[in-house]
């Protein structure tokens, strides 16, 4: 059990990220990653993963909608609402719970790719800290979080969060 341990518990996606940022093997990445967020302050540590929630209500929204869109067409389309037709539907909630399971399980596939894009760029964000350069983050988020290639500080410090400073230098 210890050693099983020991093993899973690296496997995520944040060592998938950082095996492509640094081009190097998956156990190796994964153990750099775990160190990586190890390192780095609750505030950032606590940002890895925190779209979780957007997760949940934005799949849970989208299966709503759907199931809610497929119940009103199916009883207000004459198609699907007149008895007389051929495509009649007799049980509506049964339709939409199949819209909403099926709405369900694509969203959760685009939502699932919401987070792991949301980690990706704090990771090439932090792998900037770390290294002082600036090709990985997007410029845009470099605006936002800042640079801290230039500046060895992240605009978080500024907005309360002093430990999620970076832990570079200042570059001279």
């Amino acid at each position: 059990v210890w050693c099983f341990d020991e093993v899973i518990r690296y496997v995520n996606k944040n060592a998938i990220i950082v095996l492509v940022l640094h081009s190097s093997d998956f156990f190796t990445s994964a153990g750099a990653a775990a160190r990586f967020l190890a390192g780095v302050s609750p505030e950032i540590s606590a940002m890895n993963g925190a779209t979780l929630g957007f997760q949940y209500v934005g799949t849970l929204a989208i299966s709503a909608i759907t199931a809610a869109l497929a119940f009103l067409v199916s009883g207000t389309a004459g198609v699907f609402a007149s008895p007389s037709s051929d495509l009649f539907i007799e049980n509506r909630v049964v339709v939409a719970l199949t819209a909403a399971f099926l709405a369900s399980a694509a969203s959760s596939a685009f939502m699932s790719l919401f987070d792991v894009v949301a980690d990706t760029l704090l990771f090439c964000w932090l792998t900037e800290c770390e290294d002082g350069t600036a090709e990985f983050a997007p410029p845009s988020l470099r605006l936002v979080l800042g640079n801290p290639g230039a500046h060895g500080r992240s605009k978080l410090s500024g907005l309360g969060a002093a430990a999620a400073t970076c832990r570079v230098a200042a570059v001279q």
